[in-house]
């Protein structure tokens, strides 16, 4: 197995996860080449998780899944499961290292993307189902990034949806990213893509973020929507005033 087939088996099994998380076991990541998981580990796409409660037991043939016993012998912990189907069995000792996990998701996959592409992700933003918000990447056009799961993981920027694979590799010990691609995605949206953002939807959608974080209890929320933008604080406040220029308009002619 290369560091690219450990790569594809980790985005895989991220795609067929329900909420874009899932766990793997010490045994699962020796398959792979440790340059590979070390890779994964720098990047944050591997995290250490809360250590597993329940194993297949090997007491018998009939590899029953039974919740773990974790007790403290000699000043050292042990672990085994308590098999009930056979009386000449009983406890089963299991190897603390079965319990260890580590667990990669969509959420530690957007951030590494956002970092790597070097624009700033939304704070405090609900993710949707099976989409997560990556950044807004600038080139000759201003463009938001999403990760989403559809049949597999992709990116969708600018009408595009680019297959993830097809854009992260492992070189040389080293994840990258062909950020040109989608730069080249930002500058020609695709024909049945989505229009280019308007001054005033721009300035509404400034104006519904501001809010979203005043409600969290930011302080800075102009701040905090001016780095996500890539702007500075006075553009986030002229557009304030835009949106609030807009929306008085348009309660007057409902009115």
């Amino acid at each position: 197995m290369t560091g690219n087939d450990a790569l594809e088996a980790l985005l895989a099994r991220l795609a067929a996860s329900y909420d874009g998380s899932v766990f793997f076991s010490v045994a699962d990541l020796r398959k792979w080449p440790k340059v590979a998981v070390s890779a994964f580990q720098k990047a944050e796409l591997l995290k250490p998780a809360a250590p597993a409660v329940s194993v297949t037991c090997n007491g018998c043939g009939q590899h029953c899944s039974m919740p773990v016993e974790i007790v403290a012998e000699a000043g050292r912990s042990a672990a085994f499961v308590v098999c009930d189907k056979r009386e000449d069995i009983n406890r089963v000792d299991v190897p603390l290292e079965r319990l260890e996990r580590w667990q990669a998701s969509c959420e530690a996959m957007a951030a590494f993307l956002a970092a790597t592409l070097d624009i700033n992700r939304p704070l405090n933003v609900a993710t949707q189902v099976k989409r997560w918000d990556v950044g807004r990447l600038r080139s000759k056009r201003v463009e938001p990034v999403v990760l989403t799961i559809v049949d597999g993981l992709a990116l969708e920027l600018a009408g595009h949806s680019v297959p993830l694979d097809e854009v992260l590799s492992l070189k040389g010990g080293r994840l990258e990213l062909d950020r040109q691609r989608l730069v080249d995605c930002v500058d020609n949206p695709a024909g049945g893509g989505r229009a280019s953002e308007s001054g005033a939807q721009r300035a509404l959608r400034i104006a519904t973020r501001c809010e979203q974080l005043k409600e969290t209890g930011s302080r800075d929320f102009r701040e905090v929507v001016a780095r996500e933008e890539d702007v500075s604080v006075e553009t986030i406040k002229k557009l304030l005033t835009k949106a609030k220029l807009l929306t008085s308009t348009r309660i007057a002619k409902e009115i």
